[in-house]
């Protein structure tokens, strides 16, 4: 078990990736704030102990798309092509990896959250992401909503995109909780 402040998460066990199809990614989601790129170099510290060859990566910032995405996140209203060169970068990376496990910090549930927030349909993103979704081990990290604000709280002035302005902590938990079921369907 690794600890993080108030967050706790369990690393799978190695088996569990060999299950998976061709692609292997394990994401580590949920709202903003909460720690996600934090644990991300523990987890994969953890998966090295037990044999696992894992790297990081970020659809926001390991790729060729990385700039569109930012812009099309930071102002500019073009849901679908935010969707788009989202899942244009996952495949992107996914192409480009075959022999290690990508442990990524934002991935499809933030999608799942985000982009139908801006209207983008929970049955299209699901059809373009459906590659990645059958590859990918998620973890859901979660907190209260009052521990969350004060985490926003503390991080005061770093970047932030038109979606984490528009949401309260309880509104991003209870999308994230939405996505996590959509999932699973």
């Amino acid at each position: 078990v690794l600890y993080l402040r108030d967050l706790f998460l369990i690393a799978p066990p190695k088996e569990c990736f060999t299950m998976c199809s061709e692609y292997h990614v394990l994401a580590i989601d949920g709202p903003s704030g909460i720690g996600k790129s934090s644990i991300i170099a523990p987890v994969i510290e953890n998966l090295h102990s037990q044999g696992v060859s894992a790297t990081p990566f970020s659809n926001n910032e390991s790729t060729p798309f990385a700039a569109a995405i930012r812009e099309l996140a930071a102002g500019s209203h073009r849901p679908l092509s935010l969707a788009l060169a989202t899942a244009a970068a996952r495949a992107f990376l996914l192409e480009m990896n075959t022999d290690k496990l990508l442990v990524s910090d934002r991935h499809i549930l933030s999608t799942l959250v985000y982009q139908v927030l801006d209207g983008v349909s929970l049955d299209y993103l699901r059809a373009i992401n459906e590659p990645f979704i059958s590859s990918t081990h998620f973890i859901l990290l979660e907190v209260s909503a009052t521990t969350l604000s004060a985490r926003r709280a503390a991080r005061a002035g770093r970047g932030s995109d038109r979606f984490k302005k528009a949401l309260t902590a309880e509104r991003e938990i209870e999308l994230y909780h939405n996505a996590r079921d959509s999932s699973r369907q």
